[in-house]
């Protein structure tokens, strides 16, 4: 599987968004959070352009899940507003981050 390389700064395409928009709304349906969507953590596979979310470690229970307590909260990742360490993960913190994504 080929990986896409430099893409920090590119904006996601709008099927990428949609995917990830219905990814989150499948986990929140299930009372779940994700907790981490940050690009580093969304695989886009090119023979299909298809999505995957990666790196479930913080996903769990919403409320119930937390961040780490020692959260890298450099000025190098911008988290949704209310995100901080040890602190619970809500489902509108996964929303702020995809629109935040969005945005970039």
């Amino acid at each position: 599987m080929d990986c896409l390389h430099n893409t920090n700064g590119a904006a996601l395409p709008p099927n990428v968004v949609g995917d990830l928009e219905r990814a989150l709304n499948i986990l929140h349906a299930e009372g779940l959070v994700f907790g981490d969507l940050r690009r580093r953590n969304i695989m886009i596979i090119p023979e299909d352009n298809t999505v995957r979310l990666i790196d479930f470690d913080w996903a769990g229970k919403e409320n119930e899940a937390r961040y780490p307590i020692h959260l890298n909260q450099s000025k190098e990742v911008k988290w949704a507003d209310g995100v901080g360490s040890y602190g619970k993960i809500d489902k509108t913190h996964d929303l702020d981050m995809l629109n935040l994504l969005r945005t970039l």
